[in-house]
């Protein structure tokens, strides 16, 4: 993958797990069916690409989301830039490739769930996938229904 596929699947992760975007569940079952980071990569854009065209995010009161999303972009991709220059801390701590799990019977959209191998928060998720990137490593991702009010 190159350099600039590895930033664009940083940023894309980076905006989702700052958004907490929904799933569709075509969306949630073609990052389920994911196997290997690139294939979860193409499912994540196409979610965003949705998402944003419809408006939703984690909060559907916010209309200008779509709006801040360059100044949001170059903001992601100085972190990723960092985080993937950073690669060779992800050699002492590896991660195995494994199968994205659809977890709950709400089939009706997922969110981006917040656990990774070897990353304990969401703040941690883009090294996982920097890791993956970079070949030094898989990441895994859990998707999870989103919490009902």
């Amino acid at each position: 993958m190159t350099p600039s596929k590895a930033s664009d699947l940083a940023l894309i992760v980076g905006m989702v797990r700052r958004t907490q975007i929904y799933f569709t569940p075509a969306a949630g079952n073609a990052l389920a069916r994911a196997d290997n980071a690139a294939r979860a990569a193409e499912a994540i854009e196409t979610a965003l690409r949705y998402a944003l065209r419809a408006g939703i995010t984690s909060n559907p009161q916010e209309p200008g989301f779509a709006a801040d999303l360059e100044a949001m972009r170059e903001k992601i991709l100085d972190e990723m830039e960092a985080i993937l220059a950073f690669g060779d801390y992800a050699e002492d701590y590896p991660v195995e490739l494994e199968t994205v799990t659809v977890s709950g019977s709400d089939e009706r959209a997922f969110c981006l769930g917040s656990e990774t191998i070897g990353a304990g928060n969401t703040a941690e998720l883009p090294l996982a996938v920097a890791r993956a990137l970079s070949g030094r490593g898989k990441a895994i991702l859990h998707m999870n229904k989103p919490k009902q009010d």
